[in-house]
């Protein structure tokens, strides 16, 4: 690659100016979270070969294939939660939850606008990566590191543990779920979920 190429990629990015609806996100007053510790970690860069590694590993992920049950499975975090509960009789405050969820997205978004990072397809399609054709989604539409999925089924797989200790084991996986259907849609690098987990838990620490 030319190095003309490799500085074009570089400055390649999600997305120049966030739209309002994210600005007014970043902006609220959080009332469920204090002192949350972000993450420090960066992306790799695009050009690097770590980034071309995870574009392979995205087009290899599940044999290639996406299993579209599982996508619409995980795109919906707290439906997916709610259909747990449900089935094992567990009543929760799905209002508070709520509020969880839209609060997290001040810090997710922060950490998402500040990095920039260009979602897999965008990449795929500058290096000529194939499998990436599909991976199109309504909630793709904010850059991508790290992965917003990945941290709010984390906070909220947590903080339902806490709530009911005796199925702890089975939301963290559920958690755990919702974070790998976002590797299975190509929607997230392996990276932005695994940063996306890491802000779940920091998040977590912060919940009052």
């Amino acid at each position: 690659m030319e190095l003309s190429e490799v500085l074009n990629v570089d400055d390649l990015i999600y997305k120049s100016t966030p739209p309002e609806r994210h600005k007014k996100a970043m902006e609220q007053k959080v009332k469920l979270f204090k002192d949350v510790d972000l993450p420090k970690d960066e992306p790799p860069a695009n050009s690097s070969k770590a980034t071309k590694e995870e574009l392979t590993t995205l087009a290899q992920y599940n044999n290639g294939e996406i299993n579209l049950s599982v996508v619409k499975q995980g795109d919906n975090i707290l439906e997916s939660f709610k259909k747990y509960l449900k089935k094992h009789n567990l009543r929760f405050n799905e209002r508070y939850y709520e509020q969880i969820k839209n609060e997290a997205k001040k810090f997710v978004l922060t950490l998402k606008y500040k990095h920039n990072r260009p979602r897999p397809k965008q990449l795929a399609k500058h290096f000529g990566t194939k499998g990436f054709e599909h991976s199109t989604m309504a909630s793709m539409k904010t850059p991508s590191f790290p992965s917003g999925h990945s941290a709010i089924g984390t906070l909220i797989a947590l903080a339902l543990a806490k709530e009911f200790p005796s199925h702890k084991k089975q939301l963290l996986k559920l958690g755990k779920f919702i974070s790998n259907s976002r590797l299975m849609a190509r929607a997230h690098f392996p990276s932005d979920v695994k940063v996306g987990e890491k802000l779940g838990k920091a998040l977590f620490k912060g919940l009052k």
